[in-house]
C-alpha cells in the first residue's frame, strides 16, 4: 500500500473514532574512516591514507557514466556498469523468536540471495528490515515488497548482487510470515531483529552489513544501528522515523499520522490483513490469531489515542520505548547516508534534522542527499501525488560507491561531496554540511499594517481565530491563502530586488496572548510571484508546550513566548518575489506545490516545480482566539540566509533511454 493510501486509512479511522475518543571535518565532524571490526570481515579502509583528508569525499558532482532507468514492478535507476556476476536462487531461513508462547509464536523469516560465479564465498550484505513485505515463502523474493516503494527489492537485486553483494530481507515482527504482532520498534521487535542480524553475521557467506530502507524500513535501519553490532558498517535510511513520539506529535500538536486510530491502522494493514491492495498474500493467515492476542496491542491503542487527543506521551512508556535515537547515539560506530525529501508529509524532515548533525558531531560519518521530493526515493519518478521534480537517475551509482567504500573497504572509491541538496527551484549544489555552516540569521518583523520588514515596527496586535474547517479536513487548494483562512493574519515583505536564499531551520519567535484556556499557533511561509503562491515550509505550536516538552496550563490573557521551528528546507526566492508569512490556528494546510491563482483559479500543477511541506497537523478542539503581540522584538521571523553564486550549482544527469 502506497503512502497516499495510508493517509486515507488514517483519515477514515480518525473520523470513525473521534466521537469515541473526544564543509570540512575540522569542526568536530566525523572523517570517512570505517570503524574497525573484529573477525572475518573484508579489508577495512585504513582511514586517512585516502587521497585527501576527507576520507573518500570529493567535489565530484556527478560520477561518470550513462544512467538508465528500468521498469520492473516500478521504475528505478541502474548502475552505470552492470556487475559481472549472476544472481543466485532465493533462500528463506526461519528462525525461532526468543519469545515463545501462544501469542508470541514469532517465527522470524530471513530471505536472502547470493551472487553466483564469484571467486569468493563471502559477500558484504545489504539488509532491509521492514513491515512492508508479503510472506517470503509465497513467491519470488524480488516481488515480496508490497509498498513504499515496490521497486526496492528489484532495485537492490538487479544492481548490487551482480557486483558481489548479498541481499537479505527481514520482515518486521507481526508482518509477512513472521509470528507475533507488529509492535512499532518495541523491545520484542528489536530482539527479533537482533536475532536475525546475529544469524546473518554467523553465516559463512556474510561479510560486513549495510542497512537500507524507506519510511518504516528506514526506521528498521536506525533500529539495526542501535544494536551496536560492529559488523554493521553503514545504514541508508530514506524518509525515516527514528522516534515514534516526534513522528506523531510536534510541539504538542498531533500530526496526520497520530489519528486516534494511527497504530490501529498499521496493525490492521500489516499484522491482521491477509491481502495487500494488489490481492497478493501478505500475512500468513496462520499467524493472524497471534496478532489479535498481542500483549502490546492495548498499549498501542492507548498510546495512539493519548498522543492524538492530548499531545502528550503516554504514561505507560510506549512511545518512550520507541525512541531509537539514544541507542544509535550510544552504540553505533558506523556511517550514515541520509536520504530525505523536504516535502514529505508523512516522515517529516524535522525527524532527522538537526539530529543527524548530532551524530556527525559524535564521530559518525554522514553523507546527505536532500531534495524536493515527498515520501519516496531519489530515483522514484514523478507519479501520482508523490511529486518528484529533483529526480536522480544516478542514485544507484551513488549507492554503489557508498557500499563499495564502507562494505568492501575499497579506499579508492570516490564518495562525492558530503552533501548534495536541491533547492525549491530544483537546482542542485554541493555543500560541506547542511544546514550550511555559513548561514547567517536575518530577522524579519511583522507589523500591524501587514508589512514584514527588517526593522522593528510599532506596537500592535493581530487576532488569530480558530478555523474549524482546517481542524477537521483539508480545504480547497485552489484558493489563495487569504481565502483559505479568513481567521489568519498575513505579513508580506517588499519584492526582493535580487535572488535571496535561506537554508536550514527557519524560526519564529511569537509573543502571544491566548484569550481562553487553550491556544495554538500555526505558521506557513509562501513565495509569492506573479499572483501565484508556493508553500515553502510550516511550523506549529500548542501554547501549552511553549516552554518545552513539559506542558503547562495556558492562562487566559497572560502573554506567553513561543519559539517555533519550521520544517527544514532549502529555499530560493527569485528576484521580484515576495515572502508571505501566514499566522493562524488550523489543521491540514493547503495542498503543497500548487501555485494558486489570486482569482481562485486552479492551474495545473507544473511537473517541474518543487512540492513544499504543507501544515499536515490537526488542530486541538480546545483552541481559543489568540492575539499575536507585535512591536519591538516581541515577534519576529529568523531566516538562516546564505549566498551562492552560479558556479555553486550543477545539473543532475538525465536518464539515458
Amino acid at each position: 500500500m502506497r503512502a497516499w493510501a495510508w493517509v486515507a486509512v488514517f483519515a477514515m479511522l480518525s473520523a470513525g473514532l473521534s466521537g469515541c475518543l473526544s564543509a570540512s571535518g575540522s569542526q568536530g565532524r566525523g572523517q570517512g574512516t570505517p570503524p574497525e571490526s573484529p573477525g572475518k570481515k573484508p579489508t577495512e579502509p585504513p582511514g586517512q591514507e585516502k587521497k585527501d583528508t576527507e576520507g573518500g569525499f570529493s567535489d565530484t558532482s556527478v560520477f561518470p557514466g550513462e544512467f538508465r532507468m528500468k521498469t520492473d514492478r516500478g521504475t528505478y535507476s541502474l548502475v552505470a556498469n552492470p556487475g559481472p556476476l549472476a544472481t543466485g536462487k532465493d533462500n528463506v531461513k526461519v528462525l525461532k523468536s526468543s519469545h515463545p508462547g501462544p501469542a508470541e509464536d514469532a517465527d522470524i523469516q530471513v530471505g536472502y540471495i547470493l551472487p553466483e560465479g564469484a571467486t569468493t564465498t563471502e559477500f558484504p550484505v545489504i539488509v532491509v528490515v521492514t513491515p512492508y513485505l508479503n510472506d517470503l515463502e509465497t513467491g519470488p523474493l524480488r516481488t515480496r515488497y508490497n509498498s513504499n516503494p515496490k521497486q526496492t527489492l528489484p532495485f537492490l537485486i538487479d544492481n548490487f548482487v551482480p557486483h558481489g553483494y548479498a541481499v537479505a530481507i527481514v520482515p518486521a515482527r507481526g508482518t509477512a510470515g513472521n509470528g507475533g504482532c507488529y509492535e512499532w520498534w518495541g523491545p520484542r521487535e528489536t530482539a527479533d531483529v537482533a536475532k536475525a542480524v546475529d544469524w546473518i553475521i554467523s553465516e559463512p557467506w556474510s561479510g560486513n552489513l549495510g542497512f537500507f530502507g524507506l519510511s518504516l524500513g528506514g526506521a528498521g535501519a536506525w533500529m539495526a544501528a542501535g544494536l551496536g553490532r560492529p559488523e554493521v558498517k553503514t545504514i541508508v535510511p530514506s524518509q525515516s522515523e527514528p522516534d515514534l513520539y516526534s513522528w506523531f506529535v510536534r510541539n504538542g500538536t498531533p500530526t496526520i499520522v497520530a489519528t486516534p486510530g494511527g497504530t490501529q491502522a498499521y496493525w490492521g494493514i500489516y499484522s491482521v490483513s491477509p491481502f495487500t491492495v494488489d490481492r497478493e498474500p501478505s500475512r500468513d493467515p496462520s499467524k493472524i490469531p497471534g496478532s489479535v492476542l498481542c500483549p502490546e496491542l492495548a498499549n498501542a491503542f492507548g498510546a495512539s489515542g493519548t498522543m492524538a487527543t492530548t499531545g502528550f506521551r503516554d504514561s505507560l512508556g510506549y512511545a518512550a520505548a520507541r525512541d531509537l535515537r539514544p541507542a544509535v547515539e550510544a552504540k553505533y560506530k558506523g556511517s550514515v547516508l541520509l536520504l530525505h525529501g523536504f516535502n514529505d508529509f508523512l516522515a517529516f524532515p524535522h525527524l532527522v534534522h538537526p539530529w543527524v548533525n548530532t551524530l556527525e558531531d559524535r564521530g559518525n560519518v554522514v553523507k546527505q542527499i536532500l531534495g524536493q521530493w515527498r515520501h519516496r526515493l531519489p530515483d522514484d519518478p514523478n507519479e501520482g501525488p508523490f511529486f518528484q521534480p529533483t529526480l536522480r537517475p544516478d542514485f544507484a551509482e551513488i549507492l554503489l560507491h557508498w557500499f563499495d567504500y564502507w562494505l568492501k573497504g575499497d579506499t579508492t572509491v570516490d564518495l562525492g561531496p558530503r552533501v548534495q541538496v536541491a533547492d525549491t527551484q530544483n537546482a542542485w549544489r554541493n555543500e560541506d554540511a547542511w544546514p550550511p555552516r555559513d548561514a547567517s540569521p536575518v530577522k524579519w518583523y511583522p507589523k500591524p499594517d501587514g508589512a514584514l520588514g527588517t526593522t522593528e515596527g510599532p506596537d500592535g496586535a493581530k487576532t488569530l481565530a480558530p478555523d474549524a474547517r482546517r481542524s477537521l479536513t483539508r480545504v480547497n487548494a485552489t484558493y489563495t491563502p487569504q481565502q483559505n483562512c479568513p481567521g489568519c493574519a498575513y505579513f508580506e515583505t517588499p519584492s526582493f530586488p535580487t535572488e535571496t536564499r535561506f537554508a536550514g531551520l527557519a524560526t519564529l519567535r511569537v509573543s502571544a496572548t491566548p484569550l481562553g484556556p487553550g491556544g495554538y499557533l500555526a505558521a506557513t511561509l509562501y513565495a509569492k510571484q506573479g499572483g501565484k503562491y508556493q508553500p515553502l515550509t510550516n511550523a506549529v505550536m500548542d501554547l501549552r508546550f511553549a516552554q518545552g516538552a513539559g506542558a503547562a496550563y495556558v492562562t487566559p490573557n497572560a502573554p506567553v513566548t513561543a519559539n517555533l521551528e519550521f520544517e527544514p528546507n532549502d529555499v530560493v526566492l527569485p528576484a521580484g518575489t515576495t515572502l508571505l508569512l501566514e499566522l493562524g490556528q488550523y489543521g491540514y494546510g493547503d495542498d503543497a506545490g500548487l501555485f494558486i491563482g489570486e482569482d481562485g483559479s486552479s492551474p495545473a500543477v507544473p511537473s517541474n516545480k518543487a512540492v513544499a511541506p504543507a501544515a499536515y497537523y490537526r488542530n486541538p478542539l480546545y483552541s481559543n482566539p489568540v492575539n499575536v503581540n507585535l512591536g519591538g522584538a516581541k515577534t519576529y521571523l529568523s531566516l538562516p540566509t546564505i549566498e551562492r553564486g552560479a558556479e555553486a550549482f550543477f545539473t543532475a544527469p538525465l536518464p539515458t533511454k
